[in-house]
């Protein structure tokens, strides 16, 4: 038994500057499991130095425990995080929690030789199929390159986009809104994401903003976290288009809590706010309300592949599978074959969950690799 840390990075293909700054580089914090020649991988999304150092005192407390089996080391790594004399519930402790959930269910599932869908008690899918949009538009200094993302993109794979936005004050953004505008005629639907770039008082002018442009304003789905999470419950006064948040809410309780604020959906991301064990106990929870489930889904393969594979469980009229388009992320090595995207619709081969690999060699990539553990 072996529990691995794998990080792996590369330059940016394109950018990812959002209101919050952005990225230099993309990075997977990647967990594997290795048993009897088999593998199985979680990842854990958050901030890769912050999870790289909370993951080394992670190593060093299941090496004090000792767990002889794999049963005692999920139980130890459960019990890590109230070791901690503050209070961690809505950081990367949590976040990294929720990749060994998700690892310790993909495992279990295996070993007993039944799907993840019984194991969790899910619905087994009737569908391979779900609609997916693309989520890899974002801000550039120079108009012509944030233009070029929407000239450049190959809408028979879908029409359905989302941007990100919100790096500036509202006014100060017009000319992106413009070629938003322009390019609508291209879109089925549109969903700008301002990942929590403004604060309660900017409200008003995003609903304005977005009124001055009817071709946008017409297709917009929805807006996400256009402020910091913790306004969330003032969305339903200062905003009448629906919004989506999710990602920055951890557990079921702060998810379910969206439902009175507005949010028609709700965005967990399995590698950082809910435990994949967690998701029945949402979904009975949201049965009863307007809101319905669209995953947060955006970093490696191992993350698009469980997150499609959940989703196809769900009513999948009421679903939208979130993908990079881009060649930044670690995607297409990990997935093989196992997705097909065309006409606005992704096709899971889901017959594949226990064979996901992370390959030995990745051109291009720099992978470091750290043991936690062994027995």
């Amino acid at each position: 038994m072996k529990l691995i840390f794998h990080q792996c990075e590369k330059p940016l293909v394109q950018s990812m500057k959002i209101s919050r700054g952005g990225f230099q580089s993309r990075i997977h914090n990647i967990f594997e499991l290795r048993l009897n020649n088999r593998s199985f991988y979680s990842e854990v999304i958050g901030d890769s130095s912050l999870i790289k150092y909370l993951v080394s005192k992670l190593s060093a407390y299941i090496k004090a425990y000792n767990p002889l089996d794999v049963s005692a080391l999920f139980e130890c790594i459960a019990s890590w995080p109230n070791t901690f004399v503050y209070l961690e519930s809505a950081s990367s402790i949590h976040s990294i929690i929720c990749a060994f959930d998700w690892l310790y269910c993909v495992y279990s599932s295996y070993s007993q030789n039944i799907s993840l869908y019984e194991y969790l008690g899910l619905p087994i899918a009737t569908s391979n199929q779900c609609p997916i949009y693309a989520s890899n538009f974002y801000m550039y200094d120079d108009m012509s390159d944030f233009e070029s993302q929407f000239s450049g993109f190959d809408f028979s794979k879908t029409n359905n986009i989302k941007v990100h936005l919100g790096a500036n004050a509202i006014e100060d953004e017009s000319d992106f809104y413009l070629v938003l505008e322009r390019y609508m005629h291209r879109a089925d639907s549109i969903m700008i994401d301002y990942n929590c770039g403004y604060n309660l008082s900017a409200l008003v002018d995003i609903q304005n903003v977005l009124l001055r442009y009817p071709n946008l304003s017409n297709k917009l789905l929805w807006v996400e976290e256009p402020t910091h999470p913790n306004f969330s419950k003032y969305w339903k006064d200062l905003l009448f288009f629906e919004c989506a948040a999710g990602e920055n809410h951890h557990g079921v309780e702060s998810l379910f809590q969206l439902t009175n604020c507005n949010v028609k959906y709700i965005m967990p991301d399995l590698g950082r706010t809910l435990k994949v064990s967690e998701l029945p106990s949402l979904i009975k929870r949201l049965e009863k309300s307007d809101s319905s489930i669209s995953f947060h889904s955006f970093s490696s393969g191992f993350l698009s592949y469980i997150t499609l594979y959940l989703t196809l469980s769900l009513d999948t009229k009421h679903q939208m599978f979130e993908y990079d388009f881009s060649d930044n992320a670690l995607l297409d090595e990990i997935l093989l074959d196992s997705f097909q995207i065309k006409d606005g619709y992704v096709t899971l081969n889901s017959s594949v969950l226990f064979d996901l690999n992370l390959p030995s060699t990745l051109d291009g990539w720099y992978t470091t690799s750290i043991e936690l553990f062994e027995a």
